[in-house]
C-alpha cells in the first residue's frame, strides 16, 4: 500500500469547491479573539489553505519506508482508516490518518499532525480537511522562554453538493 498523495487528493476533492457557486464560512481565532466572515471562492487563498497540507505531504520518493501503515476496515459503516505513523522521531509529520469510502474509495477525511523544530523557533500544526464540509488548520508557534502563540482557521463549507457529502 502507497503513502497518500496529498496534493492528488486535494486537485480531486477540493478543487472543484474553488469556484463560483461555492461560498464559505472562515472563523479565525487568536490569542482567545474569534474572528468570522463570508467569502467567496475566489476570494478565498487557496495556496495558503493547501500550504501546510502539502508540507505533510508523505507521498515522496525520500519517505520510502519512514513510515508504518495500519488498515483498520470499518465493515459495519463501510469505510477504511489508514494510520501512518513515522518509525523515526525527526520526521516532520507526526501522525497522518486517512478514511475513505470502502465502496468506491472516496476519501472522507485527512488529519495530519507536523512539527519543524528549530533553535528559536518551533512550528506544529493540526491540519484537518473533511471532504465537502471543513478545512481546519490549528498553527502554534512556539520560542524559547514564550508562551506558545496558537491560530485556529476553519474554513466551513456552506453550499455542499450532494455528491461531495454523501456517505
Amino acid at each position: 500500500m502507497n503513502y497518500p498523495d496529498v496534493e492528488m487528493i486535494f486537485r480531486k476533492n477540493l478543487q472543484p469547491f474553488q469556484q463560483a457557486p461555492h461560498t464559505f464560512k472562515l472563523l479565525q481565532i487568536e490569542n482567545g479573539k474569534r474572528d468570522s466572515s463570508f467569502l467567496k471562492a475566489k476570494e478565498v487563498d487557496w495556496d495558503d489553505w493547501k500550504k501546510p497540507f502539502l508540507h505533510a505531504n508523505l507521498y515522496r520518493k525520500e519517505l520510502d519506508g519512514h513510515y508504518a501503515i495500519d488498515v483498520i476496515t470499518d465493515t459495519t459503516y463501510g469505510k477504511l482508516t489508514m494510520l501512518l505513523s513515522p518509525l523515526h522521531t525527526d520526521e516532520v509529520t507526526r501522525t497522518m490518518s486517512l478514511t475513505a469510502r470502502l465502496s468506491d474509495n472516496r476519501i472522507l477525511s485527512l488529519y495530519a499532525e507536523t512539527r519543524e523544530a528549530g533553535f528559536f523557533l518551533t512550528r506544529e500544526y493540526k491540519l484537518l480537511f473533511v471532504n465537502g464540509k471543513t478545512l481546519q488548520i490549528q498553527e502554534s508557534r512556539k520560542y524559547p522562554f514564550c508562551k506558545p502563540h496558537t491560530v485556529v482557521r476553519t474554513l466551513s463549507f456552506l453550499n455542499r453538493s450532494e455528491e461531495h457529502t454523501s456517505e
